[in-house]
């Protein structure tokens, strides 16, 4: 049997053994492919949509293609997506565009209760956040950076899984930091 994804709820242990859920083995899963879908204020920096959201069929399509690229003799029953995202629509618009044999890792999917709870509840808009509660505030910060280094990888302990590839758009800034990762690779 393959290495097995972290499964651990320690608040000692990393982000990466918090979150995946023990669903997923390497044996099925050799790791994953992070998406970042940002909504809410942010939209495209691309002329194609410009003033708009890059639609949920881009992120999916790019997912498959570069899971394939990168494992080309690797079946899609393989593939594993984490969802970053502000959106709550996101996880289940992507779940329902991916074909079914897709694992989708998300924190509104998460097993361990302490990290669904950050799962946005709402797009998030930067001109609302001061008027936020400090606890939604609190949420919705530590819910960005567990997500930010599930898609991004950083902070992974020895031996944890890491994404394989992180599809983003340009503009983001959670995606032009993942980067950083595969400069140190």
């Amino acid at each position: 049997m393959g290495k097995k994804l972290p499964t651990s709820t320690k608040k000692t242990k990393s982000t990466t053994s918090n979150v995946v859920t023990s669903e997923a083995t390497a044996s099925h899963t050799p790791s994953y492919v992070g998406v970042h879908v940002r909504r809410g204020d942010l939209r495209a920096t691309s002329w194609s949509f410009h003033k708009g959201y890059v639609p949920i069929n881009n992120y999916a399509q790019a997912a498959l293609e570069t899971w394939t690229r990168i494992f080309p003799s690797s079946s899609v029953p393989s593939l594993a997506v984490y969802i970053a995202s502000d959106s709550p629509s996101a996880d289940a618009d992507l779940k329902n565009i991916l074909p079914p044999n897709v694992s989708i890792l998300s924190l509104s999917r998460s097993a361990n209760p302490e990290l669904k709870v950050l799962a946005s509840p709402k797009e998030y808009v930067q001109n609302d956040f001061n008027g936020w509660g400090e606890e939604e505030r609190k949420n919705a910060t530590t819910g960005m950076i567990v997500d930010f280094a599930m898609v991004s990888g950083m902070w992974a302990w020895k031996d944890e899984l890491i994404p394989e590839a992180t599809v983003c758009t340009i503009g983001c800034v959670l995606c032009i930091i993942s980067t950083f990762r595969l400069c140190g690779s």
